[in-house]
């Protein structure tokens, strides 16, 4: 008996939705289980120093330092939680050494936290005892106040532990909840939106018979499914390595992500889409599984439409040049924008061709919306992707379409444009920082990009007015704070215009526009008269005294002044910038088995290993510096192995795929004498290369190109090859 065609549509989409949250729910459970497995050490303390504490814990050995847990501390005076991990051992003592010298240290807890981070057993301090090298030792609000020697080298605080602390029971039910949860979840949410993505005509068919639709497209498609498929397997392989890295820029990343608030040193695109999602993504590995969620998801529709266009051998291409170069996903495993950009980037070129091409209106203006939505997006990532904005207006002069159309598509795709940034600007940016500007490192970067082409032994001051303005006032600023005012960082300082209190301000404010009074002349009178006169990067200064959108104003003037000045000195510096360019090389982010042939910075070693997990999995003591990346290391050896062979070993050189474009765009030009079906060969590479050189000769006219800005374009390079 035959199925109703209800019942038919219901089971197909019952059957897409359990077999990706099946998928999901297993990567989600080696992370689980490891946190079911995982003990640590909370503190909460201050230090009125920096310097680094330690923990010894004894499983019946002895204190030794191979048993012992530490961790760098910051010497601001404000409390702190620090996490140590701990391997799964029976503890039957501890000593807790707060610093390495002099100085005073306040402790608020100590606790034994699971993965999960519940407390399992707390410490009491009042049972602390002070050991060698400790001066004063007293309680005050239930805060332990402990003052070290000065010149002191080994301080030593006692922590008696009444009976044994056993650190490797199976926390089941936490474990079993949260997987049951997160399936849930992930299952109803999938099952809605391919109910709604169901109604797209492309889709109907596979959603109502995924099974018999899968497979005859493999079996159509069997070169293409092969690639897609190894480059899925390798990519999981990566997720299940490597952790999320939330070193420096990236942490600052992730805090936006989870607080929902927006800066004015950042681009903030990144967190402001990743905040969306981040009620369901409670631990920094969802995130990280997400993100390579998203780019691997976005990297199969663009090697789709490729297909279509171009053919199987173009798709193929595409991705394995993408999806196995392990310094491009490996941004991917990190909380910060590049990578987003460029997934986004990429979908708004193919977008806007697709469209060009497209015959139908109906898909011609969603394509064109599609591209227009997602390269909002890339601007609010990183601003540089603003230089693009000419690609639309060429497409649609080229179209051969009436006007009439061309101007409703114009609009819509404008109405689409604006109301995205004016979303973010409004709903996430403004409350934060107080003002609409999107930034106020303007002035930075060009401040900056004046110290690479100013001549050597010339002075700011000689550019002309507003430079001579500007070293004036910057030489009137104290270089420490006034009296009686905190201390704030530079992510407070440009997290809000009015993070200074404007009576700090007002004075130099007053000053400036007594400047702006005077011409030249003047100026370079009072510039004769001035001993110890600043120049460029002195803008930390200019932020804090005169205020974050002035100086950007100012320092735009200087700049510009300053080309006008040396136009021959700027112009050879921007050449060598887009001529290295071509050769830069990409940046291998990631911990490697050590080689002793190799400069590699991140290497670990086989006798690093101080916890060997289940499945394959070790927990290794670590340098500073990849404990800067990844907190709690935690790595699985085969794949340590394997990406430590292939990375070192298989890597194309950025100029081979700059050889692979610029041939491969001659080859257009030649066939399409012949052949004018090569018509889409020859927009796409043509547009393709105008896109990346805009980008690279932008990035080097403000600055310099990055590995940062080039991860950004890996999308595209690979869609162009």
């Amino acid at each position: 008996m035959n199925q109703k065609p209800g019942r038919s549509k219901f089971f197909g989409v019952f059957f897409c939705a359990l077999v990706l949250a099946l998928l999901v729910s297993a990567v989600h459970f080696r992370y689980l289980y490891r946190d079911a497995r995982s003990f640590s050490l909370k503190v909460s303390m201050s230090s009125s120093v920096q310097g680094r504490t330690q923990f010894y814990y004894d499983t019946g050995e002895g204190l030794t330092e191979r048993e012992s847990v530490k961790t760098d501390v910051t010497g601001d005076g404000e409390f702190h939680t620090y996490s140590l991990p701990l391997p799964l051992v029976t503890i039957k003592g501890l000593r807790f050494d707060p610093l390495r010298t002099g100085g005073v240290v306040s402790i608020q807890e100590i606790s034994f936290v699971n993965g999960f981070g519940r407390s399992v057993s707390s410490i009491d301090l009042h049972a602390l005892r002070p050991g060698k090298q400790i001066k004063t030792f007293d309680f005050k609000d239930n805060v332990l106040n402990v003052t070290i020697e000065e010149g002191a080298v080994d301080p030593q605080i006692v922590i008696p532990i009444g009976s044994p602390l056993q650190l490797h029971q199976w926390i089941l039910f936490p474990f079993a909840s949260r997987l049951l949860g997160w399936f849930v979840v992930f299952f109803v949410s999938t099952f809605v939106l391919i109910w709604i993505l169901r109604k797209h005509s492309a889709m109907t068919s596979f959603f109502d018979h995924p099974v018999k639709t899968s497979y005859r497209w493999v079996r159509e498609n069997k070169s293409l499914a092969g690639a897609v498929f190894c480059i899925f397997v390798y990519r999981v392989f990566f997720v299940l390595t490597y952790p999320l890295d939330t070193c420096s820029d990236q942490w600052t990343y992730y805090q936006m992500l989870r607080h929902g608030y927006s800066t004015l040193i950042h681009a903030t695109g990144y967190p402001f889409f990743m905040h969306f999602f981040s009620p369901w993504l409670p631990t920094k590995y969802d995130v990280l599984v997400f993100q390579h969620i998203i780019d691997f998801s976005v990297q199969l529709a663009l090697m789709i439409l490729l297909r279509k266009r171009f053919g199987p051998v173009a798709a193929i291409t595409a991705g394995l040049f993408y999806g196995l170069d392990l310094r491009t996903i490996n941004w991917v495993s990190r909380s910060t924008p590049e990578w987003l950009q460029g997934a986004f980037l990429a979908l708004a070129f193919v977008g806007a061709m697709e469209a060009y091409f497209a015959e139908r209106p109906v898909k011609k203006v969603s394509l064109y919306l599609l591209s227009a939505w997602a390269f909002a997006w890339t601007i609010l990532m990183k601003f540089l992707t603003v230089v693009l904005l000419p690609v639309y207006p060429i497409l649609l002069i080229l179209e051969r379409r009436p006007w009439k159309e061309k101007g409703l598509c114009v609009i819509a795709m404008g109405v689409v444009f604006f109301a995205q940034i004016g979303y973010f600007i409004y709903s996430y940016h403004y409350p934060s920082t107080g003002t609409k500007a999107l930034t106020s490192i303007t002035g930075w970067t060009l401040d900056r990009k004046i110290g690479f082409f100013l001549p050597e032994g010339r002075h700011l001051s000689e550019s002309g007015p507003w430079s001579k303005r500007y070293c004036l006032l910057v030489s009137e600023m104290p270089l420490g704070l006034p009296e009686g005012v905190p201390h704030i960082g530079i992510h407070s300082l440009f997290g809000n215009v009015a993070s200074v209190p404007r009576w700090i301000r007002e004075p130099y404010r007053g000053r400036y526009r007594e400047l702006l009074e005077k011409n030249e002349l003047e100026l370079k009178t009072m510039i004769e008269k001035r001993q110890n006169l600043r120049g460029h990067d002195s803008f930390f200064l200019s932020y804090y005294f005169l205020g974050l959108s002035e100086t950007d104003r100012l320092l735009e003037k200087v700049f510009f002044e300053t080309v006008i000045r040396y136009p021959k000195e700027y112009l050879l510096q921007v050449l060598k910038g887009v001529k290295e360019s071509f050769f830069i090389e990409t940046s291998y982010y990631v911990a490697v088995i050590g080689n002793p042939n190799s400069n590699h910075p991140f290497q670990l070693n086989k006798n690093d290993i101080i916890q060997n997990l289940p499945c394959g999995y070790a927990r290794y003591h670590v340098s500073k510096a990849i404990r800067c990346m990844y907190e709690d290391p935690v790595f699985l050896k085969a794949g340590l192995h394997f990406f430590s062979l292939w990375g070192e070993r298989v890597n194309i050189p950025v100029i081979v795929k700059w050889i692979f474009i610029f041939t491969g765009t001659l080859l257009a030009f030649i066939a399409y004498r012949k052949d004018k079906s090569c018509k889409s060969h020859i927009v796409y590479l043509s547009l393709g290369v105008m896109v990346l050189f805009l980008l690279i000769v932008e990035a080097n006219m403000i600055w310099a190109l990055r590995d940062k800005e080039f991860a950004a374009c890996q999308h595209l390079f690979c869609v162009l090859i």
